[in-house]
């Protein structure tokens, strides 16, 4: 957050060289370009009119010889310790020669070769052993001062618990350590250093608190009301959600290759971002990884302009803008990276605007509906902007409804295959009772008429059954001689 600022010199304040209009921005160093270590945040003071640096007097941008040159809360984290050592120590393996340290979050370990030392000659063997760690090695008085060469919200140097040999006889009861933690401040002067390219003193500064992120920015603008401003300007938070000024519109994108989307090389958390090369007016635009504010196209820090420039991929209204080609960090196979998706945009995007890409999630039907009901009672800002803002809203909402069409379809069509197969299922179970009725009925029902003329045949064929075993059983050899 920022205060409300303060002005020193009103006469500076009132120069003409300060149009009072003007942000702060931040950028997070996610891998320590800058060598401030990795998470180091830097801003820029901005121009708010034309987006240039008033540190450099170019268009601002970060990375590698980007205008993000300022640290953020620049306190380095120090240990002093609390041992006397003017005159000298001795080192021996096993008594005093372990030092245990964390240095930036990270814990280190180091021996110290046995022999004696001078208070000098310790500095230098700790400075070569600690030093590619990130420290640098230094006295207070007669005791050793270790600073952390990191300006990121972990600097710091700390003996790790529990201490060892060496840390309770070099350091004994140290004090510092971190330099500070989430939730510090800083004060801002809104004036160059003798480093800066441009030269000014606005005569004023403002005081940051908490921890900035990237794209996190902070306007300045002149203002005399006694109520919102200190009488010189206003200072406000501008949301880094803040909508889109051109009139782009984004579709629903479409997947090409789903094994490629799944990659573990991609954070699906992608934002393709425009900028307008302000001497050609040729519209760039650059495809990011958000995590780590990458350019996908090169795997360095995204920039605008500049040496270090990743927006070389001229943009078209309507053409296909797709995630391949990319640099080889995002391929599996050493080749140039895919993400196997593509999105088209519709309109002139301005410089600055940004449309995200990303792994999509479930949503109700009601929160659906709910966003549509909201887009349209909110309505959007008049002009260009506002109308593109709302167009993105509406073509989200319908984009959205059409998924809950297509699930519901989806549903259907797996309820009625269900259904279908409880059909064919009742339809076997009426067959199956259909047999077992005509079972039961020849072994149950009986047909009288059948049935009397079957038993008056038995009975005949009984009869004379039983005649001729009577006749045949009178017989003898005597009825033939």
């Amino acid at each position: 957050m920022i205060d409300k600022g303060s002005v020193s010199d009103p006469v500076k304040w009132a120069s003409s060289g300060n149009n009072q209009d003007m942000e702060i921005r931040f950028w997070t160093d996610a891998t320590n370009a800058l060598g401030g270590g990795i998470g180091a945040t830097y801003y820029d003071l901005v121009d708010a009119t034309n987006g240039n640096s008033l540190y450099t007097g170019t268009t601002s941008t970060t990375g590698v010889g980007g205008t993000y040159s300022h640290p953020y809360a620049s306190v380095q984290g120090t240990l002093t310790g609390a041992v006397n050592l003017s005159a000298g120590v001795n080192i021996v393996a096993g008594t005093n020669d372990v030092l245990n340290l964390t240095v930036d979050g990270v814990p280190r370990s180091i021996a110290l070769p046995a022999g004696a030392y001078t208070f000098a000659g310790l500095q230098t063997q700790l400075q070569s052993q600690l030093g590619p760690y990130g420290v640098t090695v230094g006295a207070s008085g007669n005791n050793l001062l270790l600073t952390s060469n990191s300006v990121a919200g972990t600097s710091g140097v700390t003996v790790t618990l529990p201490a060892s040999n060496g840390a309770t006889a070099l350091l004994g009861a140290a004090t510092g350590g971190y330099a500070y933690q989430y939730g510090s401040s800083a004060t801002i002067n809104l004036k160059s250093l003798p480093t800066d390219a441009q030269t000014f003193d606005y005569g004023a500064a403002v005081m940051v608190s908490g921890s900035p992120v990237t794209g996190d920015i902070f306007t300045i603008k002149g203002s005399t009301d006694p109520v919102t401003s200190n009488g010189y300007f206003v200072t406000d938070e501008k949301t880094t959600t803040a909508v889109n000024t051109g009139s782009g519109i984004i579709g629903a994108g479409e997947v090409l290759d789903h094994a490629k989307w799944n990659s573990p090389l991609n954070s699906r958390n992608l934002e393709v971002r425009f900028w307008q090369d302000p001497t050609s007016k040729t519209l760039y635009y650059d495809l990011i990884d958000k995590e780590t504010e990458k350019s996908l196209f090169t795997n360095t820090t995204s920039t605008a302009a500049g040496s270090n420039n990743t927006y070389t991929h001229a943009f078209k209204a309507g053409d296909s803008i797709s995630f391949a080609g990319l640099d080889s960090a995002y391929s599996n196979s050493g080749g140039a990276g895919d993400f196997g998706v593509s999105v088209t945009i519709q309109g002139t995007p301005a410089s600055g605007d940004a449309f995200s890409v990303t792994a999509s999630s479930s949503q109700s039907v009601f929160d659906t509906l709910g966003n549509l009901i909201n887009a349209l009672e909110t309505g959007a800002p008049v002009g260009t902007a506002g109308n593109t803002e709302l167009a993105n809203k509406i073509g989200q909402t319908l984009t959205d409804l059409s998924q809950v069409e297509d699930n519901f379809l989806r549903v259907r069509a797996s309820i009625g295959s269900r259904l279908a197969e409880v059909d064919d299922l009742d339809n076997v179970g009426q067959n199956l009772d259909l047999q077992y009725s005509e079972t039961l009925s020849r072994l149950q029902d009986l047909d009288y008429a059948d049935a009397i003329t079957r038993l008056n045949r038995q009975q005949m064929e009984l009869q004379a059954a039983q005649q001729s075993f009577a006749k045949i059983s009178q017989l003898s050899l005597f009825n033939y001689l």
